[in-house]
């Protein structure tokens, strides 16, 4: 219970959005085609008939399901719900009928990386390291949340877009699991090129998804996994040899395959973790794109003067930045928290955000400033600044949000069309319907209904989040 005398803090994180939705899908979406089809679910292209926005539905035909697998299938949800990376493909909620359940995700339209390496028949390193980067700094970020995926290839990972340089994103977590420390496990998962010899022994942990790495990376510059065969028996005991060969190629580095060897390693205590491998040489000397000085210190400057001083205004700009379709600020924005994410895991630590403001000495005046920023920023408490909350505080609200988007965004919580938000859209809509959120759901409330009446008109919105928008 919350002391009288310290005020009460509603941090609405974007895991919140992303729960059963009690309206049909049809009342929020409108099919645009299929997309592709499997041995028990379907996919297709829908549209937020509000905002546009487009997105992915996978349908899921509960009856074809035992009770492990649907267990299977909802731990993938939360597993997702709870991840927020640049590149893991974002969960948006879920709707369930007796019949189906429906998942409902981001719409990545640029395919998969395996059509890539079909098309392009290998990379050069340039390219590689941009994607291998990407796929590890996704990798770590899981590892530290204690998350195995376990089927880690090139059709699990997708292009956000069709740009040349678009964003990849790791999908399909259906093989994944949370590990405790120290947990080995013993069935074995996994695609046959692509897994590892201590999976074939039926003892492992997540250093099995390092060794999908390394394979990917083999791939990529030669067009062809290291560890061949005409069966999947003959793959598996050469992949239990663990021996392998680099082809004479003189486009290929010493620097790439000495890091390919280390992913590789047979013995999984003595291969190298995802953090290791970010750290290698060869990823600064494949780096040919300069840092983006004068956004870094706009977007810095941005993290220092963010202030809400309503709770209620935090989790509307939340769920903006997270669910509406903000590419091109995304992309601009992700390169300058790349370059600040020395470590490349993904999230800004309290040493990464002080060595940036040490280098725009203007900005910065005492630790205390940057306890203060973690405090505003850091909206789910895990003392690191992930990519949604790094938009955020570092988005120009004023291009970005008007009184459209305003008004989509309340359309989205009045869910009776009745031109107020009722007590119980609010809780929906942040997912506070549970008693002990009641508190937190009465503040947010208590900010934003000034006339008392127990809901929330046009206006109150307007004049609350103007409030932010327009300081």
């Amino acid at each position: 219970m919350t002391s009288p005398n310290i005020p009460l803090k509603v941090d609405i994180q974007q895991s919140d959005f992303v729960h059963q939705k009690t309206s049909k899908l049809s009342n929020d979406y409108k099919i645009i085609k299929k997309l592709g089809a499997g041995a028990f679910s379907e996919v297709f292209l829908i549209q937020n008939r509000v905002t546009g926005v487009l997105d992915c539905s996978k349908i899921i035909q509960l009856s074809s399901l035992n009770d492990f697998e649907g267990e299977d299938i909802m731990n993938e949800i939360k597993t997702l719900a709870d991840m927020d990376h640049p590149n893991i493909m974002k969960i948006k909620g879920f709707y369930k009928t007796n019949n189906h359940l429906y998942i409902i995700s981001e719409y990545l339209a640029g395919g998969e990386l395996f059509d890539r390496i079909v098309e392009a028949h290998n990379f050069n390193e340039a390219q590689a390291s941009a994607i291998i980067e990407q796929i590890l700094s996704a990798v770590s970020y899981l590892h530290k949340r204690g998350v195995i995926h376990r089927d880690l290839k090139p059709e699990n990972i997708v292009f956000e877009s069709t740009a040349k340089d678009s964003l990849v994103k790791i999908i399909d977590f259906g093989t994944s699991r949370k590990l405790k420390k120290g947990e080995k496990l013993k069935s074995r998962l996994g695609t046959a090129y692509y897994i590892a010899p201590e999976v074939l022994a039926l003892d492992y942990d997540s250093k099995c998804d390092i060794w999908s790495c390394g394979v990917i990376l083999f791939i990529f510059l030669y067009g062809f996994p290291p560890f061949n065969g005409k069966t999947d028996d003959e793959i598996f005991e050469k992949i239990k040899k663990g021996a392998f060969k680099f082809p004479d190629s003189p486009k290929v580095s010493p620097e790439v395959k000495a890091l390919i060897t280390r992913m590789l390693t047979k013995n999984a205590e003595q291969r190298p973790s995802a953090d290791e491998l970010l750290k290698d040489v060869w990823f600064s000397k494949a780096k040919s794109q300069p840092a983006d000085l004068e956004g870094q210190a706009l977007s810095i400057q941005h993290l220092k003067q963010f202030k809400c001083k309503y709770d209620f205004q935090k989790a509307i700009l939340l769920y903006f930045v997270t669910f509406f379709d903000l590419k091109e600020e995304k992309t601009r924005l992700y390169n300058v928290f790349k370059n600040l994410d020395k470590d490349g895991d993904g999230q800004l630590d309290r040493n990464e955000l002080k060595e940036a403001y040490s280098k725009n000495i203007a900005l910065f005046s005492s630790e205390g400033e940057l306890d203060e920023i973690f405090s505003k920023v850091d909206v789910n408490k895990t003392g690191q600044i992930d990519f949604s909350e790094f938009l955020l505080a570092s988005l120009d609200y004023k291009k970005g949000i008007k009184e459209k988007e305003l008004k989509q965004i309340f359309s989205l919580i009045d869910k009776d069309k009745s031109g107020t938000l009722e007590k119980s859209e609010i809780a929906e809509f942040f997912n506070l319907t549970t008693p002990d959120k009641s508190n937190q759901l009465n503040k947010l409330m208590e900010e934003a209904d000034t006339n008392k009446d127990g809901k929330i008109s046009m206006d109150e919105f307007f004049g609350i989040m103007n409030g932010f928008l327009k300081a």
